[in-house]
This record gives structure tokens, sequence and C-alpha cells, in this order.
């Protein structure tokens, strides 16, 4: 219905009341510029006063639109607190409207208006009560952190820090969102009128409000922050300690709080118990915005889950489940059971079992098959996955001994056959999960491979690791070997993940012929290494996505990956538009959209880049702005590129286009914030 915005002068004492939205004559809300008639720009100078105070009387060199109000400080008789008063214009060569609205009272405490501005507006609001009637009202609201708005619109004008003619013809052009201006007003050299802008008044300056804060070394010696000191480490409490700070900074800048800044330091003790409860209550596992353009993006866990498949999580984990009960029979089952008919079908096995991720799944198959005895892996091969865990160390801990075969770069099948002894139990073949090997370079055949080993009695097991179940040439990237193609190629048993390009939870996957699916699964390492309900549950709706065919609509990674580039453009110039709207006015040229290369990631081809469209944001400092979507809520996790913030669209679900930009929308305000803190620093 209504809407005001307080800005404060920048040098001088009085503020501003400048009305944004006022009801007609109908109550409904309309912006102020289609109720008022835009006058014309004159070159008087005009004196803004109070009635009954004639020593408050400012100049204003620039003139405003009509419906502006100043407001002039006064000091009551006897009284110590500055009051803002509604002035008026003592000349002028244009009619001043009066104030419209209700938000226009004749006089405010100073306090009232912070150095940043507020800006106020009055809604209506409808609630029923609890006998049935329903109630409205109207209500003012007041944001917690207000920012004023930028008031300087394109192309960019050079400003100074008083209020001063401004012509576009001024040589001494300099950017609006330019640090600092110099201390002494430029004033125009063109002998000619000049051009007046309406909207070029600066109005950003600030009480010494913020003077009051106390430093973080007072409150970490308080007796609260020593108590605390027993349970938290000490980057852990200063951080708490800034936040308290940050909070008592919001209270000061809304007019919540006032005091000494012995006061405040006493506040801000006080308020650090709280405030370590309430971060305690804080979940460490979040969910966050993946907006780097990794899909598999291992640091975040790897392939998310569709809502789809959430739902059949939920409804087999809300209560008791038939997790190993067999209803049929009605007695003891077994879990594997539950997938394991499921995955022999979709990857063409005889049968298949589940553990906890895929390096236990290795871990398990080599310690039922060679435990005492050799394995035989191709140099090439002996890979270093995520966390420093390398195949030789998995090897020797399943108390088998690691045989090397081949060069690093090429290793052929007569490799194989002449490092065979008595005491060799299998062949490894393992997938190079985060690397690849080009060049001069040469594999041995896997069918070829698993032929030798049947010929000579030994296993032929396949660390396949990405678990890939669709053809990935269909989506512009190099095909990524499949299960299908392992267990056609004669392996024994494969092992894969079913967080990569499977789509679904943390999972390792093994199948194969029944026989050695069959010894895995009576070993007692099967036991330790078996996963729970919320696993089988996720695994087995991804299963069936894949075998009813909807595994590029209900297999969220998949569907990642499916996108068309022409989505993923449209959903970064959504993205654009949303953030550009939420930035201050006078912003728009920081925000652009530009192609991206994004990557599948979770150690699957490592060489392969995914086309993507990506929302390029510049301003400030991007490592600054970066780790501020990190601190937001949802965290934001961008990357930066060539100095400049990218959010990579595909990666970035629709239903978090909107949560997204408002995320990148407060870092430019907490931006603003800090600059105008440092100008306060400065100028003491």
């Amino acid at each position: 219905m209504e809407e005001i915005r307080w800005l404060r002068d920048e040098m001088a004492n009085p503020a501003w009341a400048v009305p944004h939205t006022a009801t007609d004559a109908l109550g409904e809300g309309r912006p102020v510029g289609e109720l008022e008639a835009h006058a014309p720009p004159t070159a008087t100078a005009r004196a803004a006063s109070v009635e009954g105070e004639p020593t408050a009387r400012y100049v204003v060199q620039t003139d405003v639109p009509s419906w502006w109000v100043p407001l002039v400080p006064t000091r009551p008789t006897g009284g110590h607190r500055v009051t803002l008063r509604v002035g008026t214009f003592a000349t002028s060569a244009q009619t001043t409207s009066p104030p419209r609205g209700r938000m226009f009272p004749q006089a405010v405490d100073e306090a009232e208006v912070p150095r940043v501005g507020v800006t106020l507006t009055r809604v209506r609001v409808a609630s029923r009560w609890i006998d049935g009637p329903l109630h409205a009202w109207t209500q003012r609201v007041r944001p917690v952190r207000a920012s004023a708005p930028r008031l300087i619109s394109p192309p960019p004008i050079w400003i100074s820090r008083n209020p001063f003619w401004i012509s576009r013809r001024d040589p001494g052009f300099r950017s609006a969102t330019a640090p600092s201006a110099p201390t002494a007003p430029r004033r125009n050299r063109d002998p000619t009128p000049p051009t007046v802008l309406p909207s070029a008044i600066v109005l950003t300056a600030s009480p010494d409000v913020l003077r009051a804060l106390p430093p973080a070394h007072a409150v970490l010696a308080s007796t609260e922050a020593l108590a605390l000191a027993a349970s938290l480490s000490r980057d852990a409490l200063r951080d708490l300690v800034r936040d308290v700070i940050d909070s008592l900074r919001d209270d000061l800048l809304a007019a919540r709080i006032t005091g000494s800044r012995d006061d405040l330091a006493r506040e801000a003790a006080a308020r650090l118990p709280a405030a370590a409860a309430a971060r305690r209550r804080t979940p460490r596992l979040r969910r966050v915005i993946n907006a780097t353009g990794v899909v598999l993006h291992t640091n975040l866990g790897r392939a998310p889950l569709s809502d789809v498949v959430l739902a059949e999580v939920a409804e087999a984990c809300r209560g008791y489940a038939t997790l190993e009960y067999d209803l049929a029979a009605g007695r003891r089952g077994h879990r594997d059971a539950l997938v394991a008919p499921l995955l022999a079908a979709v990857l063409g096995a005889d049968d298949a079992a589940v553990v906890n991720n895929c390096a236990a799944a290795v871990l398990l198959a080599v310690t039922a098959f060679a435990q005492g005895r050799e394995v035989l892996v191709s140099r090439g091969q002996l890979v270093e996955i995520g966390g420093g865990f390398r195949i030789p160390d998995v090897i020797a801990s399943c108390g088998a001994r690691l045989v090397e075969v081949g060069t690093t770069n090429r290793t052929r099948v007569a490799d194989y056959e002449r490092a065979i002894t008595p005491q060799t139990a299998a062949i490894l073949e393992v997938h190079r999960s985060n690397f690849a090997l080009v060049g001069f370079t040469e594999s041995a055949d896997v069918a070829a491979l698993a032929a030798l080993s049947r010929a000579r009695g030994l296993a032929m097991l396949e660390d396949l690791g990405s678990g890939a179940m669709v053809d990935t040439a269909a989506y512009g990237l190099p095909r990524e070997r499949t299960a299908r193609d392992a267990i056609a190629d004669g392996v024994d048993l494969v092992m894969v993940s079913g967080d990569k390009l499977l789509g679904g939870p943390q999972a390792g996957i093994l199948a194969g012929r029944s026989e050695a699916v069959a010894k895995v699964r009576r070993h007692p390492l099967m036991r330790a290494l078996r996963p729970g309900r919320l696993v089988l549950a996720a695994l087995e709706a991804t299963m069936r996505a894949y075998a009813e065919g909807r595994a590029t609509r209900d297999v969220a990674a998949v569907a990642t990956l499916a996108q068309p580039e022409g989505v993923v453009e449209a959903r970064a110039r959504g993205l654009a538009a949303a953030v550009l709207k939420q930035l201050p006015d006078g912003s728009p040229g920081e925000v652009t959209v530009v192609r991206a290369e994004g990557q599948v990631g979770g150690g699957t081809l490592p060489t392969a880049t995914v086309a993507s469209w990506a929302v390029r944001v510049r301003g400030i400092d991007a490592t600054t702005w970066e780790r501020r979507l990190r601190a937001g809520d949802p965290p934001v996790v961008a990357r930066i590129k060539d100095g400049a913030l990218l959010l990579d669209a595909r990666t970035i679900r629709d239903d978090e286009v909107l949560p997204a930009a408002t995320a990148v929308a407060a870092a430019w305000r907490e931006r603003e914030m800090a600059d105008g803190e440092a100008a306060d620093d400065d100028t003491e």
C-alpha cells in the first residue's frame, strides 16, 4: 500500500523522506511518480527550514522531485536528543507537494534514520481469529537490515561528498560506485546552465552510532567468553564473537539498541551463551546450492537424489520396514534380497550384492578371492583416489600381495601371462578414477584377460568405479565403460559406485557370476560392510527408475547431464534477471550471462567438459563474494574464473534460482555495509 525511504545526506545533518509508493483515491498502492507530475528542473537554490527554528536552515543546490520531503534536525528546548522534523522550502521555483501517506510523522528521533537509510512499508494484513472471524488491518514493516537505494542512474556521473550541480558534460566523470570522492566539490566549469539530474543527490552519510561497537578482544576477555573457551577452540570462539558483534551492528543500525561501548561490550558478552547454543543446534551436514558446474561434486555429496527417490526413501523408512523379513514366508530374510534381483536384471548379471561404498567392494572382493596370495595389477592402474587411499595399500590391507604388471604407459595380455605363478589368485582391472593416460599407451583387452583368467583358474575382478548405466556419448561426452560391458566381457565380479554416474546413494555394488557373488556374500567382512535401509531404499528407487526407463527424469545426476544447452541457458538468464531485480539500482552492468564449461566430477571422465551457461558477477572482490555466499543461508558454492564469480546454471535446480539470486544480493548488501563502515573509519 505504501512505501517510504528515509535517507541520510552524506555530509550535512538533514535527512530526506522519499515516498516510493502511495495510495491512490481507491486506496491501492501506486508509484508516487505516477501520482505526481515531475516538475521541470530549475537552477534556483532553495533553503529547507522548520517553522520556529530560524537557525536550522540548509541550502539545497540540486533540484529534487516535488514529492521529496526534507527532514531538518532540531533540538527540543532543554533536551539532549536530536529530532528530525518535516521542513519546508523557503523559496522555490516549483510547487512542493504535501507529504503523501500515513508514514509522515511531523517529528522522528534522529536515531530512527540510520546511516544506510531505511525503507518502511505499510501493508494489508489479514488473519483468522481462533473463534472464526476474519480480521484485517494495516501494519508497518521495517526490515532488520535495510540499505539505502542507489539514487544514481546510468550513465555514470561524477559525485562529491556535498550536494552540488552535476552536468553530463563534466569532464571529471567518475563511476557512482567509486569507493570515495574528493573532499571538495568539483563545480561545473561549463558556463551554460548544467543539465540537472533530479536523482543525483547523495544521501548516504552515517551517524556515529557504530563507534560504540566493542572491539573483539574486549568481548573475548569477558567472563562468558572465558567460560566458553573450555568447550570451544580459540578460532571457533573468535568466530562466535564476530557473529555477536555483527548482530549488535545490525541492532545499532536499526535503532533497536543504544549505549556506550562498555554497555555494548556487556551486551555482547551476555549474548555469547545463547549464540553458542544456537550454533550447536545448527546441523553440520547442510544442504547447499551447487553453482560450481561440477555435476558429481565429491565434496558436496556427489550425486544428488531426486524428489521421487527421496519420497520413496521417506516412505520406506518412516516406520518399521522389511529390511530382513520375508513377508511371504513369515520369517527372517536377507537384506540383499531387496535389491539383488533388480540390480542383476539392470546390470545383466547373475547376482549382485551391496556394501557401503566401492572401496569396500574392492576390499571385500580381494580379501575373499586373494587373501594370502597374489593379485596382478597393471602399473598404469596403481591409482590414488581421494583422501590419500592408494590401490597398493588397499590390496595390502586385504592380506594379499600386489604384483605389478607391464609398464606405466603400456601393458599387454602377455605381461599378465608371464606374471602368473602358482600363488596368483586374481587379476584386478582398476578404473583410473581422476586422471587419463594419453599418448604412447596400450592397455590389455579386458575380454582377453577374462579368457586368460578362466584358462588359468584365476578370478577376474574389475573395479569399474564410475558406475555408468547409460551411454554418455548421447550427452556429448566420451563414452564411459559400463557394468554391462564388463559382464559381457566375461568378468567374474565387477565393482561400481552407487553415487557416481549411476546417480544413487553412496554404495558399492558387486555384480557378476552367481558363484563369485555367493563367495563374497559368505565372507565375514560382509556383515561389517553391509549398508542400512536408507541406502537400500534409495538404491532400489534409483535402479527401478532405470528399469522403467525414467532415469533421464528421476535420476537427478543423469537428468542434470542430459539437460539441453537451451534449457541451461534459459535458467542462467532467469537467474541473472532475478539477481538484477534484487541488486540496488545502478549496478546492472555487473551481471552478465556467459558460456561456461562444467565437469562431470566424482572421478569420472576427467578430461571431458560439459557445455553450460553461467551468470558472471562482478563488482567486488570475487574471493570475498564467494566467501560471503558460502556463509549464507542456504550456502551457495560457486567458482571463480578470471577474477569474476561464476554461478553455473547446469547444477542449479529450478527451485534454487530465487534463493541463489537472493544470496548474491545479500552478499552485495554486505559489501555496501562494509564500505560504509570503512568510510566511517576513514573519517575518525
